[in-house]
């Protein structure tokens, strides 16, 4: 048994050593993940053999490939034609996430948050109450918006 607190991952050859103990990856995916170590100028012929016979290759996979632009500029249109994202993602092939995300690009339309905005005429109108003596809980009762809100925009002019 090999404790992996005790491997010096600055020397490659005993984790090449206990990967080789291991045995050979079973599946086509798994041997995808492998990544081969840079050589180190102590590592010996045999380690140099096992790491060569590991090599970096691209995602085979097409669902694990990036999506094209062609695609997202389709998905991307799709966004204000009533279908849901997960309607989209079926059509497209992509994942419900995926559509969401090209669907939440900055360029796409200004989110507001919250129910309502505090806008000018209510900055206008909680001044005039605040003149007339009134307290910013008052104030914010009336207009429909927290106490610390009417106070920062009462304060920001």
């Amino acid at each position: 048994m090999v404790r992996l607190g005790m491997l010096n991952t600055n020397n490659w050859a005993p984790l090449l050593r206990y990967l080789r103990r291991l045995g050979e990856p079973t599946g086509e995916g798994e041997r995808d993940r492998l990544v081969e170590p840079p050589s180190s100028p102590g590592s010996s012929e045999a380690d140099a053999s096992i790491s060569s016979s590991r090599t970096v290759r691209r995602v085979t996979h097409a669902k694990h490939r990036p999506v094209s632009a062609q695609t997202r500029d389709a998905i991307f249109q799709q966004a204000g034609s009533g279908l849901s994202a997960p309607e989209v993602a079926r059509r497209y092939g992509v994942h419900e996430g995926t559509v969401r995300a090209i669907w939440r690009k900055p360029n796409k339309r200004e989110r507001t948050r919250g129910l309502h905005r505090f806008t000018e005429e209510d900055r206008q109108r909680a001044l005039e109450l605040r003149a007339e003596g009134k307290t910013f809980i008052e104030i914010g009762l009336e207009l429909g918006f927290e106490r610390s809100t009417v106070r920062k925009h009462l304060a920001e002019k």
